[in-house]
């Protein structure tokens, strides 16, 4: 999606933040809603305790409205597992994560109900923080993006590149060309 990212730092965060919209997340529907169809959507009047998947925007507006709960004990797992397998490996690599991580993190910590997202807060933090440690240490070390780009998620090879060219120009600017 951004492995041809350039400078234009500004349109690829404001494309991956469209993207974000358009993302499928799992709901539980927590009241009827009569009437409700989305055919376009594959949703067809979602009875009270069914669980649907539906894209991002659609989801949030069902939870906010108070027809809908994010389902969040999958993505809890999904955060859990890749905190211990990134502190498992080395402290210069990277272990993959899923393309939509962020955006699923974002949608349930802006949508879940507090008690429940509190816990998945603390290890995402985590998470997001040795990953941030490795990603700027494999940027000081001169990784080749092209390398990482796999393991990356869009949001980190933006961050990967940001630094990367921040330090190349620095360098240049206190020691000239080399």
């Amino acid at each position: 999606m951004l492995k041809n990212y350039k400078s234009d730092k500004y349109g690829s965060l404001k494309l991956v933040s469209k993207l974000e919209e358009l993302y499928k997340i799992r709901i539980q529907i927590t009241n009827n809603i009569n009437g409700f169809v989305f055919k376009e959507f594959g949703i067809n009047e979602p009875k009270q305790g069914d669980i649907i998947d539906a894209e991002s925007w659609l989801g949030s507006l069902m939870v906010k409205e108070g027809y809908a709960k994010i389902m969040g004990e999958e993505f809890e797992n999904e955060i859990f597992n890749s905190l211990n397998r990134e502190k498992l490996i080395g402290p210069y690599q990277l272990s993959g994560i899923k393309p939509d991580f962020y955006i699923k993190l974002k949608v349930l910590l802006s949508n879940g109900e507090r008690t429940e997202t509190s816990k998945i807060r603390v290890y995402a933090m985590d998470l997001v923080t040795l990953r941030m440690n490795k990603i700027v240490q494999l940027a000081l070390q001169g990784a080749q993006y092209e390398k990482l780009s796999n393991l990356l998620t869009p949001e980190e090879s933006i961050l990967f590149q940001e630094i990367r060219e921040s330090i190349e120009y620095w360098k240049t600017r206190m020691l000239g060309e080399l």
